[in-house]
């Protein structure tokens, strides 16, 4: 059993864990009022709420929806969702790294590597 102050760390190692299996870590990119923007994003999902609930609770950051069944067809089960962004995503991300597979790693630095490429070369193209 573990005691009361092993188990925010046994929670968070459960979250990456979760993370490493159902997560996604994305380059996402938004267009708006002439400018372009590219940054980290991080989601999750699952049918089951409390276990979304629980990983919400754990990160403490990004943002819950969902109830919605999956191809608006009745008899499919009901898809929640978790999600982050921007800075929110790439401190998360820089704390699950660590302990995710290699696979995830990877395309976590694949993902980290474009969007910093395209903020050094925005920043360029300002001067």
């Amino acid at each position: 059993m573990a005691t009361a102050k092993q188990q925010p760390e046994n929670d968070f190692f459960w979250a990456v864990g979760l993370f490493e299996g159902e997560g996604s870590i994305s380059v996402r990119q938004s267009k708006g009022h002439g400018r372009h923007y590219k940054y980290v994003s991080l989601q999750l999902s699952s049918t089951d709420h409390d276990v979304i609930k629980k990983f919400f609770r754990v990160v403490r950051i990004g943002a819950l929806c969902g109830g919605k069944r999956g191809y608006a067809l009745k008899h499919r089960k009901r898809v929640w969702k978790w999600a982050v962004s921007g800075v929110n995503a790439e401190y998360l991300c820089t704390q699950f790294i660590p302990y995710l597979c290699t696979r995830r790693k990877v395309c976590a630095q694949r993902v980290f590597k474009e969007v910093w490429l395209w903020q050094i070369k925005r920043r360029k193209l300002k001067k």
